[in-house]
């Protein structure tokens, strides 16, 4: 599988919105890629814990977590091999009224072609079965999710079943997932009882974290939870079940109770989003080294090794310029 080229502009809540997006060789000056039309700019894939917010002139969406990602529409193997700046036209607005805005768009959203086909959770097997099974699902609403026969879909003694939400994006809380075996319903498997919901995977770009014992997965387009290797026999039937809720609104910053939202304060949305899931940051020495300009003390960093570049000013060397916003983004509003 080719490995794509992401970028998070923003790790906290806000509504952002992208003019210009440019890859640069900084020592030719030359523009490697660069997308600054709104076609070009929603060819960009939105994954993590992002949604995509309607604008006509821009590429716009909700950070509702750490992990924004926007990937390139392009393979990484495919760029040159040479030092690349990455540099964006961003309007990152955190205040807690522009993301209740955000979220109160993503709730009454016009429903798209697909949305109007009943939602529905998949589940295959290692081999990833196109026939596996599927089961429909209630957005906004408590509800245990059921598969029968779910031993079909194991080719082998051992197996790890993946999830698929068949709608996207997809918002669920899960409280609990049980696997029953046999016609007297031993429990093979139950989370988060006889095991914690941390044991489960996700693919690449889906969102899984763990609050209050509850799992909270955020899935888009082809995006799967994973669950832990499991022993099942073909000759034994075994069913599934699922208690969960299918969230209108991303997880993070969803309404707790009511129809209308109510956010904590700025310190606590903060508190919420980031608490036990930033991993320390390695050390980095104080003894600058000077030079010239900045091209300079980025060319530096990127030939040489870590044990060198980190002796580097890097207060000088990882910070934004600011320079005025197009006019078109400076004028948006809404």
């Amino acid at each position: 599988m080719d490995a794509t080229f992401c970028i998070k502009p923003v790790a906290c809540p806000a509504v952002v919105e992208i003019a210009e997006l440019t890859l640069r060789n900084p020592a030719t000056k030359e523009i490697v890629w660069r997308a600054a039309t709104k076609q070009a700019l929603d060819a960009l894939k939105i994954v993590g814990t992002a949604c995509a917010l309607p604008c006509e002139a821009h590429l716009r969406f909700l950070s509702f977590g750490n992990d924004p990602q926007l990937v390139l529409p392009f393979a990484a193997h495919t760029l040159p091999d040479q030092p690349l700046r990455v540099e964006i036209s961003l309007r990152a607005d955190g205040t807690e009224s522009r993301i209740a805005d955000g979220l109160a768009t993503l709730r009454s959203r016009p429903r798209s072609a697909a949305h109007y086909i009943t939602p529905c959770l998949g589940l295959t097997g290692d081999d990833v079965l196109p026939n596996g099974l599927r089961s429909p699902v209630l957005v906004g609403a408590e509800q245990i999710v059921r598969f029968e026969n779910i031993e079909s879909l194991c080719s082998a003694p051992t197996c790890r079943l993946r999830l698929h939400p068949q709608y996207h994006p997809a918002f669920l809380r899960i409280s609990r997932i049980v696997l029953f075996r046999g016609g007297h319903e031993a429990i093979l498997f139950a989370a988060p009882f006889t095991e914690g919901f941390d044991r489960f995977d996700v693919s690449e770009g889906a969102v899984k974290e763990v609050v209050d014992g509850n799992l909270l997965l955020v899935t888009h387009e082809g995006e799967y939870l994973q669950f832990p290797q499991l022993e099942m026999s073909r000759e034994t039937r075994c069913r599934l079940e699922i208690q969960m809720e299918s969230l209108r609104v991303p997880p993070l910053l969803a309404p707790l109770a009511g129809n209308t939202l109510s956010l904590p304060p700025k310190d606590a949305v903060r508190r919420t989003v980031f608490q036990n899931r930033i991993p320390p940051l390695e050390g980095l020495s104080l003894n600058a080294i000077e030079f010239q300009n900045f091209d300079a003390a980025l060319a530096h960093a990127l030939t040489h090794p870590r044990k060198k570049a980190a002796a580097s000013d890097h207060q000088a060397l990882i910070h934004a310029v600011s320079r005025s916003l197009p006019d078109t983004l400076r004028q948006s509003k809404s």
